[in-house]
């Protein structure tokens, strides 16, 4: 493969900027990668390279181009859209491009023609040896610009991810980038992960959220990842990350507290069993109570993730979460919170993702609101997206409030084991939501 020079555009620029980077730069190839609630701004930064640099070849990969690649061709006239994993999809395409050879054939690519018409390759295999992979090009990103996490304990922070997939399936998760091909699950190995934490160290990050879906799939591997991140004894060193209710047990807890992983992001999402079912969240209320019973008694702070509204299908019948069933899971919380069970927590709404279950249901029962035929846009949790039978407008604002009142209230009493600023970070996102509630819907 030819010698090519990488430009790396971070998140700090504005729009306007961004594009005068790019249009500055000039490259062979502009790449973008983005989630659903991003594919509306992204497509039009797209639009706009295209239109001021035609000869620009465009690549769009992440999340959202996986799950609806021809909607984002057509939309933002990109030229090939990677599905999946594109470490090994990318570097063929930017070989072929530098050949000047038709890479439609390339797997994994999707490609789209000068007169519009789609050309789809087949699918690629995922890597299944995660440690064949390079390690991200740290030493491309100024640290400095990055708020970092929302809440946390040292600066400056970044993220990391342990493993790829999940073995389970939730109804309102989309997750077609590592579900295209078995195994769900794939993890890095201990010493690998442990490699990576100590070159991200050394440039002076002192936080990080290890985003993989969740920990503790493999409890053995997980007790294993953290024994090696402890041996690295930087003391000064903080962790957080993902798990699941359940599975959770103690060994796992004292290993994650010893290697100063302070934090942990619990999915609970409701406190009614029936709608645990509902969503196939695979949990229990009592593996709930036992999770986070044990993160604290380890000393590790828990914030609790909240979806109101769920929606589902059993037996071609349309389910909903009650309004009765979402304030009890507010008042769930609350005492969880009262018992020093919960520190932190945050709400949001059900919001269906292409490429989810949730989005079916959703689409067959014409449950969406303000759908526009050709948009890119895709509502976040903070939307009221869905028109819920038998349940009031007024009734969702009012729900949606006490639930913003509540996470502020726990941010305003969560234990001063994080430096204000980040109580700041977390209020200053709490006023967005606020915004959420006061602008239509």
């Amino acid at each position: 493969m030819p010698h090519a020079r990488i430009h790396y555009i971070d998140h700090s620029y504005s729009p306007e900027d961004h594009l005068a980077r790019v249009l500055d730069v000039n490259p062979d190839i502009y790449g973008i990668s983005f989630a659903s609630p991003f594919a509306e701004l992204a497509c039009r930064m797209v639009r706009a390279v295209k239109a001021r640099r035609p000869g620009i070849r465009v690549v769009c990969g992440g999340p959202h181009p996986t799950v609806d690649p021809a909607a984002v061709l057509l939309s933002s006239g990109a030229d090939y859209c990677c599905l999946g994993e594109g470490e090994r999809t990318l570097p063929e395409l930017v070989a072929s491009i530098a050949s000047d050879t038709n890479p439609s054939s390339i797997a994994g690519l999707v490609s789209r023609g000068d007169d519009g018409t789609m050309a789809f390759a087949p699918p690629r295999d995922p890597v299944l040896t995660l440690d064949e992979l390079p390690l991200p090009a740290w030493d491309l990103v100024d640290f400095r610009r990055y708020s970092g996490a929302t809440v946390s304990r040292g600066t400056w922070s970044t993220a990391i991810t342990a493993s790829r997939g999940c073995l389970w399936n939730c109804t309102f998760c989309s997750n077609p980038v590592w579900r295209l091909r078995r195994p769900l699950l794939r993890v890095r190995s201990p010493s690998q992960v442990a490699r990576e934490v100590e070159i991200l160290y050394s440039y002076g990050v002192r936080e990080i959220y290890i985003r993989s879906d969740e920990m503790n799939a493999d409890i053995d591997w997980a007790v294993e990842v953290f024994s090696r991140l402890a041996a690295l004894a930087h003391r000064d060193l903080y962790f957080q990350c993902n798990v699941r209710a359940e599975p959770m047990t103690a060994r796992l807890a004292d290993a994650m507290r010893r290697a100063q992983c302070w934090l942990c992001y619990v999915g609970v999402e409701s406190a009614s069993q029936r709608v645990l079912n509902g969503v196939r969240k695979g949990i229990t209320l009592e593996g709930i109570h036992t999770c986070v019973r044990l993160l604290k008694e380890s000393g590790i702070d828990v914030y609790a993730f909240m979806m109101l509204y769920n929606v589902w299908e059993d037996h071609n019948l349309l389910r909903t979460e009650s309004t009765s069933e979402v304030l009890a899971s507010l008042r769930f919380i609350l005492s969880l919170r009262r018992m020093g069970l919960v520190d932190f927590m945050s709400w949001g709404f059900a919001t269906p993702y292409p490429g989810s279950d949730l989005h079916r249901v959703c689409v067959k029962y014409n449950l969406i609101r303000h759908v526009c035929p050709g948009s890119t846009h895709v509502p976040t949790p903070h939307d009221m997206t869905l028109r819920l039978p038998g349940i009031p407008t007024y009734m969702m604002v009012l729900t949606r409030a006490l639930g913003l009142l509540l996470q502020g209230f726990l941010s305003w009493r969560a234990p001063e084991s994080y430096r204000t600023g980040s109580l700041l970070k977390n209020l200053r996102h709490t006023a967005y939501k606020l915004r959420c509630i006061v602008r239509p819907s």
